[in-house]
C-alpha cells in the first residue's frame, strides 16, 4: 500500500509490480493516481501496462482450456516474465527509477 502523500513518485519497479492490481481495479485511489502519474510520463512501463492489460484481456477470453486458477496465473506470469524480458532489451534503462 502506498501512503497519503501528495506526488508520490513510483520507481518503474514498483509501478510494475502494481501493474496487475491496476489492471484488475484492485489499488487504493491513492495508488491508482501514483501509478497513473507514472504511466503518463514513463513509456517503458505504459508499454508494460498495455500489454498486461491486453494479456488479462486474451486470458479471460481464452475459451476450451481447462485449468485451475493456479494454472493461469502460471501462464500470465510466465507471459509477463517474458514481455518484461522482451521489453527490457527494447527500451534500454533510463535514469529516473529503471
Amino acid at each position: 500500500m502506498i501512503e497519503r502523500t501528495t506526488q508520490v513518485q513510483l520507481t518503474c519497479h514498483r509501478c510494475r509490480e502494481l501493474l496487475s492490481g491496476y489492471a484488475d481495479a484492485e489499488l487504493t485511489r491513492h495508488e491508482v493516481q501514483a501509478v497513473s502519474r507514472h504511466l503518463a510520463n514513463c513509456t517503458r512501463c505504459a508499454t508494460e501496462s498495455t500489454h498486461m492489460i491486453l494479456l488479462k484481456k486474451l486470458l479471460q477470453h481464452w475459451e476450451g482450456i481447462e485449468g485451475s486458477p493456479e494454472f493461469f496465473e502460471d501462464v500470465l506470469e510466465k507471459v509477463i516474465g517474458e514481455s518484461q524480458t522482451m521489453s527490457s532489451s527494447r527500451y534500454p534503462s533510463r535514469s529516473h527509477g529503471h
